[in-house]
């Protein structure tokens, strides 16, 4: 990794983007530099050593209902209606409130 931290997180926010473009090299380089401190990149990769635990943990918290009004949002581009999926079978449906079949402006194209 040391050396590339450019080319990584490069890929990683290309590989994230809906509009190509929208995070610059000067934002890659910003990033990158952070990443060449040792417990930085340590820490980083910590987040995704972290995601077995989080499957494990989610399963659990399956099993009980949240007890308190939830407010999910996402975005056409990334994950869409995934968030509210995700969401619907741990929520108390007592605690709904707003009106889901609402949607937000399309923004896309605004600066």
């Amino acid at each position: 990794m040391r050396g590339r931290e450019s080319q990584w997180v490069g890929k990683f926010i290309d590989s994230l983007e809906v509009r190509k473009g929208s995070v610059t090299p000067g934002d890659v380089a910003v990033f990158a530099h952070y990443l060449k401190d040792p417990a930085r990149l340590r820490a980083s990769f910590a987040w995704f050593r972290a995601f077995p635990q989080d499957i494990q943990d989610n399963a659990v918290s399956r099993k009980t209902k949240l007890t308190m009004p939830v407010l999910a949002i996402g975005a056409d581009g990334s994950l869409g209606t995934q968030v509210a999926s995700q969401v619907r079978p741990v929520r108390d449906e007592r605690h709904r409130r707003g009106r889901p079949e609402l949607r937000p402006p399309d923004l896309r194209g605004t600066p």
